[in-house]
C-alpha cells in the first residue's frame, strides 16, 4: 500500500476511535486502571472487551493494537496502545492527547485537538470540576486523574459510597476490588448477579430450566474471569419465588440450591426477598389475566 494511502487510512482510523468514544461513552470517561483490568477496546466495533496483555481488533484493518490495560512494556500486537489507562497523572500534568501523535500534548484545563473532524475534547489531566465548555465535546476520552491520583498527589482518594459495607459482617467490602478497605484492582472488576423465580428443583417444578440458568450463570462468571483474572463476584441478589410452589420444605435448601449451583456461586452471600410462593401461596395463576380478568388493564 502506498505510504500516503496508508497514512490517510490511519488518520481515518484515529477519527473513528475518537468519534466512537465521544459518541458512545459521553460522560463516562475511562478512569485510571490496573494492569489486567477488563477494558473496552477503543474504537473497536461491537463494544469489544480486552484485559491485560491482549490485542484489540482494528476498525480499519490496519492491524491489531494493544489493550489499554496491557503491561506498558508488552509489545505483542501489530501496533502499540491507542492510549494507556494504567498511567495515572496529577491535575495539570503534561500528557499525550488520546488518539493524537505522541508530540501532541495538553496540560490541565485545555482541549485536545480534533482528529479527522471528531471535535476537540477535554485533556486527560484536566481538573474534574472543570466544565470543559471551551471544548466541542466537554468530556474526557481518558481520565488519568483517577482513584488514588489527584490535585494533592498520590495521597488523594476517591470515595465509592455504594461500597460502604461498614460493618462488613459478610466480608464483601474486604473482598471488593479498587475501593478503600478492599483488595487490589479497580471498581470495574466487581460485579454481582440478580435472578428471580428460580426455585424449581426438588419440591417444585421446572427443574430443567433452573439448571439451564444455573449453567449460564456459571459460564458468565468463568468468562469474566478468563477476560480479567481479577474479576470478582461479590454476591447474588435473589428477587423472590426461591422455592416453588408453596415455600421451603424439608431438604429444600439441599435440593433446590446446594445441589444446583456451582461452587463459585455458593461461595458468595445470597440476599433474598420473599415472593408469594415463598410465603406458601401455591396459586401460580394468581396474576394471569386469562384466569383473573381483573388483571386486564382497559384503555
Amino acid at each position: 500500500m502506498p505510504r500516503a494511502e496508508a497514512g490517510a487510512r490511519h488518520a481515518d482510523e484515529v477519527g473513528l476511535v475518537q468519534r466512537a468514544h465521544i459518541n458512545d461513552w459521553a460522560g463516562n470517561s475511562t478512569p485510571v486502571c490496573s494492569i489486567g483490568a477488563d477494558e473496552i477496546c477503543p474504537g473497536s466495533p461491537g463494544g469489544v472487551h480486552c484485559s491485560g496483555n491482549s490485542c484489540c481488533p482494528s476498525t480499519a484493518e490496519l492491524g491489531t493494537f494493544a489493550c489499554p490495560s496491557a503491561d506498558p512494556d508488552w509489545q505483542g500486537c501489530d501496533r502499540p496502545k491507542r492510549w494507556d489507562c494504567t498511567e495515572g497523572c496529577s491535575v495539570g500534568a503534561s500528557v499525550q492527547c488520546p488518539g493524537s501523535d505522541a508530540s501532541v500534548r495538553c496540560a490541565g484545563n485545555q482541549c485536545c485537538p480534533s482528529v479527522n473532524g471528531s471535535g476537540t475534547f477535554v485533556c486527560p489531566s484536566a481538573d474534574g470540576t472543570w466544565s470543559g465548555a471551551a471544548c466541542e465535546h466537554p468530556k474526557k476520552l481518558h481520565d488519568c486523574v483517577g482513584p488514588g491520583v489527584g490535585p494533592a498527589g498520590p495521597s488523594s482518594k476517591v470515595h465509592y459510597p455504594h461500597f460502604d459495607t461498614t460493618p462488613d459482617y459478610l466480608g464483601i467490602g474486604a473482598k471488593a476490588r479498587g475501593v478503600e478497605g478492599g483488595t487490589e484492582g479497580s471498581a470495574s472488576d466487581n460485579f454481582y448477579l440478580v435472578l428471580g423465580d428460580w426455585g424449581g428443583c426438588g419440591h417444585g417444578c421446572c427443574c430443567g430450566m433452573q439448571e439451564q440458568v444455573a449453567r449460564k450463570m456459571h459460564e458468565y462468571v468463568a468468562a469474566r474471569k478468563r477476560r480479567n483474572p481479577r474479576s470478582t463476584l461479590l454476591f447474588v441478589l435473589s428477587v423472590g419465588d426461591n422455592f416453588y410452589w408453596h415455600g421451603c420444605q424439608e431438604n429444600s435448601f439441599n435440593e433446590t440450591w446446594l445441589r444446583v449451583y456451582s461452587k463459585e456461586l455458593l461461595d458468595v452471600p445470597w440476599f433474598s426477598v420473599l415472593g408469594n410462593h415463598d410465603y406458601g401461596n401455591d396459586d401460580h395463576t394468581i396474576g394471569c389475566p386469562y384466569i383473573r380478568p381483573r388483571f386486564v388493564c382497559n384503555e
